[in-house]
């Protein structure tokens, strides 16, 4: 049987705040330059496959695509069937719902992303976990996440840094606690609306 992945946030109860780290995490810890062989593999994850390699993952993401009409009449990998709109791109062949405004049809389609580790994704090892760290785009911040794996070959990737209480529900952590219970932890600077940069110890 293939194991799963699940994914989980922390989650605080009061409005969307969303939190960054100045550094990676955990501060003081060397970089590994490949994912360790215990948690390589294929992990099975609503409908798609995520993928952990050597050096990188990879999953399944939605994107916007925007087509003319005319440009569907020429096309030879967008079609319309049934309402819907397919694209020999994507990974999903079931079909996209789509929407028109004057003469163009926008749709998502289906594609896997890769993330190579680098200088802009940085993996470390945690006690029973490892963290991995991302570079926000276009910021010098970093979103943190950890990976559990557990006896049964499943493993979880745990958000640390986006703590949204309405996504509390459907296999989502509860954690009882506001900001200010964290504030003995590491210093909180306020970087944009509910928006905040810490940089704790390890």
């Amino acid at each position: 049987m293939k194991p799963y992945l699940f994914l989980f946030a922390v989650t605080f109860t009061f409005s969307c705040t969303r939190v960054y780290f100045e550094q990676p995490q955990p501060q003081g810890f060397k970089a590994l330059s490949a994912f360790p062989e215990a948690i390589r593999g294929a992990y099975l994850v609503d409908k798609d496959t995520f993928y952990i390699k050597e050096h990188e993952f990879t999953y399944m993401d939605l994107f916007d695509r925007s087509i003319t009409q005319a440009e569907i009449n020429t096309s030879p990998s967008v079609t319309i069937r049934d309402s819907l709109i397919y694209d020999k791109s994507s990974l999903d062949k079931m079909g996209f719902k789509y929407h028109i405004t004057n003469d163009t049809l926008h749709y998502k389609v289906a594609l896997r992303v890769s993330q190579v580790l680098s200088d802009s994704l940085v993996l470390k090892a945690y006690d029973r976990f490892w963290v991995l760290n991302e570079r926000e785009d276009s910021k010098k911040v970093w979103n943190a996440y950890l990976i559990e794996k557990f006896e049964n070959g499943d493993i979880c990737i745990w958000s640390t840094g986006n703590f949204k209480t309405e996504t509390n529900r459907d296999r989502k952590i509860k954690y009882e606690a506001e900001l200010k219970d964290f504030y003995k932890i590491t210093e909180f600077i306020k970087i944009g609306e509910d928006e905040y940069l810490i940089n704790p110890s390890s």
